[in-house]
């Protein structure tokens, strides 16, 4: 019989990752220290510890990530026939969904599924089926080459504080022909984009409980109340306030 699941993990380096590849299974996959973000179907989807991402068979994605990461990965085999997402997604991981993912490293190259390992397999997929599915940590990613360099740069270090017209000259092209680039393929300028990219990898930090200084400086801001004033225009809500929510 067909196994339900396999799995593998990944330690990753800081400022590292996986260049494009896309899978003949769907792919559930926790950040089991630190923090890595999925690049797939023009998005970027930032997943901390308390969240995993579901990635469906023969999509294309890549992954980076800015700081020691071990990726735990689950492939699941496309004729589950549960009720699973149809996109890329965000979920909530529970602590049972991230202790089952684990679990499953130590699955078997042949198991059935009605013994120890078919039934931890299935356990697992009914968890992702039930698993909250999250709107916030997606963030729109240009797909026009002269910006790959810049949502690159970004991605790895969202602290980087260059101005557009510095990134003009790395990328070879005038700051207006960037900005309208960014405002075609995202919908956002280049501050809202690399705010919005800022808020999306503080949500990810908040929820590692994470101190609001600590993220504030390391995502580049002068000063907590400047980060705070950010976020709170981007949510609506301090960033205190969010994490307790």
């Amino acid at each position: 019989m067909r196994r339900l699941a396999t799995s593998l993990a990944l330690d990753l380096l800081p400022r590292t990752g996986v260049e494009l590849h896309a899978h003949r299974r769907h792919q559930v996959a926790i950040a089991d220290g630190g923090c890595f973000t999925a690049i797939a179907e023009g998005a970027a989807f930032i997943v901390p510890a308390a969240r995993a991402i579901f990635i469906p068979a023969g999509v294309p994605h890549a992954i980076r990530n800015n700081a020691r990461t071990r990726l735990c990965g689950v492939y699941l085999a496309p004729e589950t026939g549960a009720s699973l997402p149809t996109c890329c997604t965000l979920l909530a991981a529970s602590a049972l969904l991230s202790e089952l993912v684990r679990a499953a490293m130590a699955l078997p190259e042949d198991y059935a599924a009605d013994d120890a390992s078919g039934r931890l397999a299935a356990v697992l997929v009914d968890q992702v089926v039930a698993a909250p599915r999250l709107t916030q940590g997606r963030v729109p990613i240009p797909d026009h080459p002269r910006l790959g360099t810049i949502v690159t740069g970004l991605i790895d270090n969202p602290a980087d504080g260059r101005s557009l017209g510095d990134w003009a000259r790395v990328a070879g092209a005038s700051p207006r022909t960037l900005l309208r680039l960014f405002r075609a393929e995202t919908g956002l300028g280049f501050e809202e984009w690399r705010a919005e990219l800022r808020v999306s990898t503080a949500i990810a930090w908040l929820s590692e409980g994470r101190r609001v200084t600590d993220i504030a400086f390391d995502l580049g801001y002068e000063s907590p109340s400047a980060f705070i004033a950010m976020f709170r225009r981007r949510t609506g809500v301090s960033p205190r306030r969010f994490a307790a929510r």
